[in-house]
């Protein structure tokens, strides 16, 4: 057995003799694997391509140009890799491989043959090929019946099939898309392939179609139109209930006369405000002073009354001590008197023994301070009638404002209708165009190449097969040898023997020699 440092100092020569030694097995496996390949290029299912290519032109689908986008349309160019891209999607889309199927009808696939045999070799070739088919599919449905791998139905594993052997690809530097399909006939190949490529026209058109209809856009119109007239009759009203001709142009002189009134309406409102502060004034100072005051005053002069009731009352003492003298004290005129004497000399005693004569006029400071009053009341009625005049100035003012800002409003929303309405118009007609054109299956993609009928079968190919079976086989048959030879715990050469033994060999025997010795 070969192991570790022995393995690093193999020979040529001990190469060579591992080779010999398992030669055998080493042309068997290349026999088998040949045979294989070999029966795989002749016997192996055949596979034709069809061809097709396809050019993206600059066009309207290129273009931002939808009718349902509103307002001024710029032409605002995808990026041609994107574009060609999203061309590659639809292309390589289920739906259009299983449109194809649904359309070329299932048995077309599943009955499709290859050109008739005409000699015995061509028959055998196709009875060998049956059988391998029915190998395989046997096979697949016991895969299936094991649950190994999913159970499809008869069309799903054509679509899938079709979708494996689908290719898109883009030529170098060009905006050119190469198709390539894949079927077991020739003419299968091709009436696929230009079934797909019809199909992914149409459903090119369908992708980059308006968005809506003409008849939206005809609906959407009509609507604004009678929305413009029924503006236009809201302004007509408005000028005829308002009496309005024209107001535009006005707004910027309304707007100053009110803000000059609004300034004098503040002035005169601070001008009341002053009047009545000063009124108060007034009238707080008129407040601590009299309306008279004193002009002269004479002091000594004779109380003539204080006289009088002096001689009054010496007159009744003499009637009382008279009274007195002859009745009791009770006596009821005796106590009127008494009480009259007392009466008397209270009256007396408040009055002075002289008078002081005063002479009063009119105060001048209150008469000033009231006629500056009066000055002040007239002045705050021209200030608060001024105040009421300018306040109703602009309240009108604010009125034609309101009036203009309403007129303003029915002028916008004219003009508004009136936009959106030739919107719809000019999309109206860009929604025709559109539509006329994908009536008549107008786009960008032209159709450079149809697809073609394959001549050669692009699967098996013998020689290349054959070739790989021969370098596959020859790679496979040392490796073989080798990996026998490793396995092999024999002692079949004399360096072996002398190492694991220990003892030097004298004489190599080989078989047949010990054969012939018997």
């Amino acid at each position: 057995m070969l192991i570790g440092s022995d393995i690093m100092r193999i020979s040529v020569r001990d190469m060579v003799y591992v080779v010999f030694r398992h030669k055998w097995k080493a042309l068997i496996l290349l026999v088998l694997v040949v045979i294989g390949a070999t029966g795989y290029g002749y016997l192996g299912p055949e596979v034709f391509r069809s061809d097709a290519a396809l050019l993206i032109r600059l066009g309207r689908e290129t273009m931002e140009l939808d009718p349902s986008v509103s307002g001024p349309v710029a032409p605002v160019l995808a990026t041609r890799e994107g574009e060609v891209k999203s061309e590659i999607a639809i292309l390589k889309s289920r739906a259009l491989v299983e449109q194809t199927v649904d359309a070329m009808g299932q048995d077309a696939f599943d009955k499709a043959r290859g050109p008739a045999a005409k000699s015995l070799v061509a028959h055998l070739k196709r009875a060998a090929k049956t059988i391998v088919k029915g190998v395989v599919a046997a096979a697949n449905r016991t895969l299936e019946a094991l649950e190994l791998r999913p159970a499809l139905t008869p069309r799903e594993r054509v679509v899938k099939r079709l979708m494996k052997g689908l290719g898109v690809e883009v030529e170098t530097d060009t905006s050119i898309l190469s198709v390539t399909l894949d079927a077991p006939t020739p003419e299968l190949a091709q009436t696929a392939l230009d079934h797909l490529v019809r199909f992914y026209l149409e459903r090119h058109i369908e992708v980059h179609s308006a968005q809506a209809s003409p008849e939206f856009f005809e609906k959407q119109a009509e609507r604004m139109r009678k929305e413009l007239a029924l503006r236009e009759q809201e302004m007509a009203e408005f000028r005829n209930k308002h009496g309005v001709v024209n107001l535009q142009g006005q707004e910027s002189k309304l707007l100053d006369q009110t803000a000059r009134l609004e300034s004098q309406l503040n002035e005169a409102a601070a001008m009341v405000s002053g009047s009545k502060a000063r009124l108060a004034a007034l009238g707080k100072a008129m407040s601590s002073l009299s309306k008279t005051m004193e002009l002269s005053r004479t002091t000594g002069r004779t109380n003539y009354a204080a006289d009088a009731y002096k001689d009054k009352l010496a007159d009744l003492r003499l009637g009382e001590a008279d009274l007195a003298a002859r009745f009791a004290d009770t006596y009821r005129p005796l106590v009127e008197l008494r009480q009259k004497i007392a009466q008397l000399e209270a009256t007396l005693a408040e009055e002075e023994e002289t008078l002081t004569e005063v002479v009063t006029g009119l105060n001048q400071n209150y008469q000033e301070f009231q006629l500056a009053v009066e000055t002040e009341r007239a002045q705050l009625v021209d200030y608060q009638a001024r105040e009421k005049t300018l306040a109703g100035k602009l309240t009108q003012l604010k009125k034609e404002i309101a009036l203009l800002t309403e007129f303003n409003q029915l002028t916008r929303d004219i003009e508004l209708a009136e936009k959106e309405y030739r919107e719809y118009r000019d999309s109206l007609q860009r929604a025709r165009i559109s539509a006329a054109l994908d009536i008549d299956k107008v786009s960008n993609v032209s159709v450079v190449q149809a697809a073609t009928l394959p001549i050669d079968a692009i699967r098996p190919r013998k020689l290349l097969s054959i070739g790989l079976g021969i370098a596959v086989g020859l790679f496979g048959g040392l490796s073989l040898a080798f990996l026998c030879e490793y396995l092999n715990d024999s002692l079949n050469t004399k360096e072996k023997a002398e190492k694991m033994l220990g003892f030097p060999v004298l004489a190599v025997v080989s078989t047949k020699e010990f054969r012939q010795c018997t």
